[in-house]
């Protein structure tokens, strides 16, 4: 007898189950490539990503900008607190502790992609935050680095726009213009930084930043120079003298000033904060890594000749008389210490756009994803607001370098030390017995200790100099 009902055929479970995982497959690959292509869009939209031309000379460029500061001019003071088995030792240490979280850091910017690892080229993670997002995710990713990152590039801004402003004041009176105001040169420099500040991209940055690294090691080189011919000419009055401390200073005083020595040296090894903003100007393919790797290490090198060359004639010719900036102990001759000032200026300039930037790019991103997209002349109005937001800050607190010791004990020790070692530690997963894995701990618990003691002598220091602070002098 034959059955009035349809006959279906029976297929097996197995069989079933692959189609329906087949068409999950193709529907998340769907739901894939559609945010790939809406990341995509954002990308071509945003300062740091908007261009991806960059060389592995670019990223020297940046990374020399971003790391030697003028603050190389005040390194021979550090070793009147460390002395010279103190001085090179915490040298040493940091260069090797802030070359290889470095290392961590270019080496994290390229992730399996989260779908199709192995089939689709990996993923980029182009900012500081979507690396901490991508290993904590999107909430404590965010809380994990923005605060101190965001406090760091803002507060080198103003750093370097009170840096700016006073060497033009400085070389303006040098002249014998004694009338020029701080204030006044402050807001001439933020001038200059507002135009900065209307290029299209950061990888338009490059030639700023090229002329950035090159002055920074050309006062780095003067004052190697000056130092040593000041020596040999013979035209000291006494011999240096290498006591630890400066006369007449108490054991109390003395220990916050070696608080102070170890954090100036340990966080002289910036350029963390955009790391991975600078390889997101590297095109892909072939991987980033490589150009990116040779770009620091070309920086690391540049900064290894400016610091320890500067620190060491500075402290041997001066000793504990060296002065917090050593070109103020040098005084001579006119014409090469106004030309150090002048490539002060020019330096500066340069690295307050390569830490403005990554601002920028966070404040258009963060619009962008509410659904307001900028126009280029709004973009521009935006940056253009932020620089004059910066002038300000600096106008108003021209004592801001003493604060800024707090905002690097405070924010470059994560940034910088803390961070890359734990992301290392979450996202590698080293065996407990591998020397990654010691290693990354024991940074987290030195540098740790670092932040604490740069922290308490910033905070000493502060309130030391409170009385002589005055807005607006």
């Amino acid at each position: 007898m034959f059955s009035s009902k349809p006959a279906y055929s029976q297929v097996p479970a197995e069989i079933e189950l692959e189609r329906l995982h087949a068409r999950s497959s193709d529907a998340n690959d769907g739901t894939d490539d559609a945010a790939e292509a809406q990341q995509d869009e954002e990308d071509r939209h945003m300062p740091l990503t908007a261009s991806r031309e960059g060389h592995w000379y670019s990223s020297a460029f940046h990374n020399v900008t971003a790391m030697v500061g003028a603050g190389v001019l005040g390194l021979p003071y550090s070793f009147v607190y460390l002395g010279w088995a103190g001085g090179m030792c915490v040298m040493l240490l940091s260069l090797a502790i802030s070359w290889y979280t470095f290392y961590e850091l270019v080496h994290l910017h390229e992730v399996p992609h989260p779908t199709h690892p192995g089939v689709k080229p990996p993923r980029r993670l182009n900012r500081y935050h979507e690396l901490t997002q991508h290993a904590w995710g999107v909430v404590r990713g965010s809380w994990a680095i923005l605060p101190f990152q965001v406090a760091v590039m803002s507060g080198l801004g103003v750093t370097y726009t009170v840096t700016g402003g006073s060497s033009l004041a400085s070389l303006a009176r040098r002249h014998g213009y004694v009338g020029v105001s701080r204030t006044g040169c402050i807001v001439a420099f933020s001038a200059a930084q507002v135009l900065l500040s209307q290029l299209p991209s950061f990888n338009d940055l490059t030639w700023v930043s090229g002329v950035g690294a090159l002055m920074s090691l050309v006062y780095s080189v003067i004052a190697v120079t000056l130092s040593i011919g000041q020596a040999s000419s013979g035209n000291q009055e006494q011999q240096p003298s290498y006591e630890l401390g400066t006369p007449g200073e108490s054991s109390y005083e003395f220990l916050f000033g070696v608080f102070n020595a170890i954090a100036t040296v340990c966080f002289a090894w910036g350029g963390h904060n955009v790391a991975l903003e600078i390889q997101a100007t590297l095109p892909y393919p072939p991987s980033t890594v490589q150009p990116m790797m040779r770009g620091v290490n070309l920086a690391y090198l540049a900064a290894f000749i400016c610091y320890f060359g500067v620190s060491i004639t500075g402290y041997a010719v001066f000793g504990n008389a060296v002065a917090e900036n050593v070109l103020e102990s040098i005084g001579q001759p006119l014409s090469l210490i106004s030309l150090a000032e002048v490539c002060v200026v020019l330096h500066v300039a340069a690295s307050c756009q390569v830490y403005s930037f990554p601002v920028y790019d966070m404040i258009q991103q963060a619009l962008w994803r509410r659904g307001l997209r900028l126009s280029r002349a709004a973009a521009r109005l935006v940056r253009a607001g932020y620089m004059l937001l910066i002038c300000f800050v600096a106008a108003l607190l021209p004592f801001f370098g003493d604060l800024m010791g707090l905002v690097g004990a405070i924010g470059v020790t994560p940034t910088t030390f803390l961070m890359p070692a734990l992301l290392w530690l979450h996202l590698r997963r080293p065996p407990r017995s591998s020397i990654a894995f010691i290693g990354n701990v024991a940074i987290v618990v030195l540098c740790a200790l670092v932040g604490v003691l740069g922290a308490v002598g910033s905070l000493h220091l502060i309130a030391r100099h409170a009385a002589q602070y005055q807005l607006f002098s």
